[in-house]
């Protein structure tokens, strides 16, 4: 039985929903946000199409390897960065939570199996478990391979109280492809991906990406950001071919945007976004849910995109289907979470606990 990879891309910040995969009726779009909508846009036959710089993205969907749910969002609804991430990452409802839903996961599967951020910090999403590491790219200029390995080897290896860390120092440099310069790459997506490619790699991996809050100049910052969240999931299947076909990548903001574009080419905190679901074992070419529409009556306090949708039943379904937790399991870790959750057609085969069904 194949090892299941799973990543999270968090993109912090708010995302536009609407910018990513634009409804395939403008009406309403060319009167509230008529200077935000992009060029020749990719359609889908799904009702929405995608971002005109998204084309990896859509590539996946014609190629039946990715999805989404829009109109989705959290069960709280508050346009609070720092809150939103919060419950986006925890899965709970109680704002003071902070053990990540990612991380229960990771504790309930076999000892073996391992969590890695990319970030000089853990993100919450991963906190509670003993079963993760965080690493990012040195900002050394002109690191010397030997002089790191002799500096490992005197700090770590000889020290009677660092001596224990001293394997994970080795098992970094094999992971990360050593340290020289010239070999190892400062891309949170090929770090990762060559990571959870190695046999003896993590499992879980996950990758915050900034810069989404767009109150100005949204065209050329957001098509910046989509760039290299397109090229990077590219750079996700490129590295991960071996285990593609058992690997889905998950990215997911905090909140969506506002309908209306602001004064000053922008948009402000919304509401309703868009998660998107890629990856070789995924079930894909699908819009997941059904879309609320953009008229005043159908909009969340007469300005966002309407969240029908809990952003967790995502996580739930491929928590279930995918990494094979069970039904108690998840519901304990995403409280008053819909029961339709199992019901989203996500994950192409089935996991239990001896293999699929």
């Amino acid at each position: 039985m194949a090892d299941q990879k799973f990543i999270f891309i968090q993109l912090r910040g708010g995302m536009d929903g609407l910018a990513a995969l634009r409804p395939d009726d403008q009406s309403v779009l060319k009167t509230r946000r008529p200077d935000l909508l992009a060029g020749k846009y990719f359609g889908t036959k799904a009702g929405f199409a995608f971002n005109p710089v998204l084309k990896n993205h859509h590539r996946l969907f014609q190629n039946k390897e990715l999805s989404f749910l829009h109109a989705c969002g959290l069960s709280v609804q508050d346009r609070s960065h720092f809150k939103s991430q919060d419950l986006l990452e925890t899965g709970k409802i109680d704002a003071n939570a902070r053990t990540g839903w990612l991380a229960q996961i990771l504790e309930q599967m076999p000892r073996s199996k391992e969590g890695v951020a990319f970030g000089p910090t853990l993100p919450m999403i991963l906190s509670g478990s003993n079963k993760v590491f965080n690493w990012s790219s040195p900002r050394v200029v002109d690191e010397d391979e030997a002089l790191m390995k002799m500096l490992g080897k005197m700090l770590y290896k000889d020290d009677p109280v660092l001596s224990e860390l001293y394997p994970q120092f080795e098992r970094i440099e094999h992971l990360t492809g050593g340290f020289n310069r010239e070999k190892r790459s400062s891309s949170p997506f090929e770090v990762i991906g060559n990571m959870l490619s190695k046999s003896d790699g993590p499992d879980i991996g996950v990758i915050n990406l900034g810069n989404w809050d767009t109150h100005d100049n949204q065209n050329a910052r957001i098509a910046k950001e989509f760039k290299n969240l397109d090229d990077g999931l590219g750079t996700l299947k490129k590295t991960m071919r071996k285990v593609w076909d058992d690997t889905i990548i998950v990215t997911a903001s905090e909140f969506g945007r506002s309908v209306h574009q602001n004064g000053t080419d922008g948009s402000d905190h919304g509401t309703g976004g868009v998660c998107m679901i890629a990856g070789g074992a995924v079930d894909g070419g699908r819009s997941l849910g059904a879309w609320p529409g953009l008229e005043s009556k159908d909009l969340f306090e007469d300005r966002d995109v309407m969240p029908v949708h809990d952003i967790r039943t995502v996580f739930a379904n491929i928590a279930d289907a995918h990494l094979g937790m069970k039904a108690g399991f998840i519901k304990d870790i995403f409280p008053k979470l819909p029961a339709s959750y199992d019901e989203l057609p996500i994950v192409k085969r089935k996991k239990r606990l001896f293999g699929f069904v």
